[in-house]
């Protein structure tokens, strides 16, 4: 709602000093009024530097904004806010429960346990939708490696990190089969393998890459503590899928 703008506040030297007042007056209650209606609409869920001490009523939220990129003929990228799981969430019955893949929501958990976490949720979507698991690649999973340093490295959430080709790691470690990619990167508590899934879930694209039939293997590849675009101390989550 731009309450951080600092535009309102710039003062023309060939306007009177009244109208700089006024100006000011204006843009105080514009302003005030846009924070109550932040806080109104958002409640707890977001953090916000807001003025007149109102941040105290959102002082319980949670940081975290992610992204998610999914790769097959072209890129996608889509930024999204609050909620943690969308409502009414049609594929909700393709996301494993805590039983089937546990740990699924722990982002305090060491990052193979996060891995394998990840890798049922995957698995449990593809047999739910009459699909073969894939099996954890090493290769694959070096390249998801290399793909995941490079976007950290050069700060650009895409799939042709640092100006390479797409599928250029996997080539680099020798991989020759057909070959697809999902990005996901979050921070917050955002950052977990169950809502990484759920939000590729919920894009057609990351979708059509989950069920693809001729996969066979994937390749999985967490890092933690990235700083890229907007996202600050997050995660990175890289799967390539091969054929």
């Amino acid at each position: 709602m731009g309450l951080e703008s600092r535009d309102w506040y710039r003062e023309d030297s060939r306007r009177s000093q009244h109208g700089r007042l006024r100006r000011a007056w204006a843009g105080a209650v514009v302003g005030g009024a846009c924070a109550v209606a932040l806080v109104l609409l958002v409640g707890p869920t977001v953090r916000a530097q807001l003025p007149f001490g109102l941040e105290r009523l959102v002082a319980s939220a949670t940081p975290g904004d992610l992204a998610i990129g999914g790769w097959r003929a072209g890129a996608t990228y889509r930024v999204a806010r609050r909620p943690l799981y969308p409502p009414n969430d049609p594929w909700r019955p393709w996301l494993a429960d805590e039983a089937t893949c546990p740990g699924g929501e722990d982002a305090r958990a060491a990052s193979a346990r996060q891995v394998k976490t990840l890798l049922c949720l995957v698995n449990f979507a593809r047999r739910r939708d009459g699909l073969r698991r894939v099996s954890l690649s090493p290769m694959l999973s070096t390249a998801a490696v290399m793909k995941a340093q490079d976007i950290d490295r050069c700060g650009k959430f895409e799939h042709a990190a640092c100006g390479k080709a797409a599928d250029q790691t996997a080539r680099d470690v020798g991989y020759r089969g057909s070959w697809g990619e999902n990005l996901y990167i979050a921070e917050g508590r955002f950052v977990v393998p169950r809502v990484a899934v759920d939000r590729w879930l919920n894009s057609r694209g990351h979708r059509r890459n989950l069920f693809d039939a001729a996969w066979r293997t994937i390749g999985i590849a967490r890092r933690p503590d990235v700083d890229v675009e907007r996202v600050r101390g997050g995660v990175l989550w890289v799967n390539a899928f091969g054929g």
